[in-house]
């Protein structure tokens, strides 16, 4: 008898933590998923450098803490689809910032600049040739903007072609 009560005691003991366990993972991944859902509507909606860094802070951290995770390792097109659309916000993070430091601030991109002396120009032209190469739509989008210049894109029109990319992947993820 008392064989039989610890056995029924300790497989619903087992049950009882494996739902745990199961609600948990499905936590994280649920947590995961909202962020990079709400990441991409404050985008859609628009916001500053400033708080575009720390939105993206915490839906990295969410995010993180999902790839971290064992469980990350069940769901491989989840963690896929995650890491895709975080590398997506983290370029446009990138490419904003790139111009953000920059003296002179001039929100343009070509895809064939020179290189200058000046150490915030050759990170801007090396940080434009790698986004022109990830993100071949910016090329249909070069036109001449300014009198005097070459084909280029502006900095909204990169961002909205990086964010449009993470978007799409994004709007895959469902949250059942």
């Amino acid at each position: 008898m008392k064989k039989t009560l610890f056995v029924v005691m300790f497989g619903t003991l087992s049950l009882i933590i494996m739902l745990l366990i199961g609600i948990a993972y499905g936590q994280s991944a649920q947590d995961a998923i909202k962020a990079v859902k709400k990441l991409d509507a404050k985008v859609e909606s628009g916001m500053s450098y400033q708080k575009y860094r720390e939105v993206l802070g915490d839906t990295n951290a969410e995010v993180k803490l999902f790839l971290e995770s064992k469980n990350a390792k069940s769901d491989p097109g989840l963690t896929h689809s995650l890491k895709k659309i975080m590398e997506n916000y983290q370029d446009a993070a990138e490419l904003w910032q790139t111009i953000a430091n920059a003296p002179q601030r001039v929100p343009y991109f070509k895809p064939d600049e020179q290189l200058s002396s000046t150490q915030w120009h050759i990170n801007l032209v090396e940080t434009s040739r790698r986004m022109f190469k990830k993100y071949p739509k910016a090329y249909d989008m070069l036109r001449v903007q300014r009198a005097g210049f070459d084909k280029e894109i502006s900095l909204n029109e990169f961002l909205s072609i990086i964010w449009g990319e993470a978007s799409k992947e994004v709007k895959k993820l469902s949250l059942d």
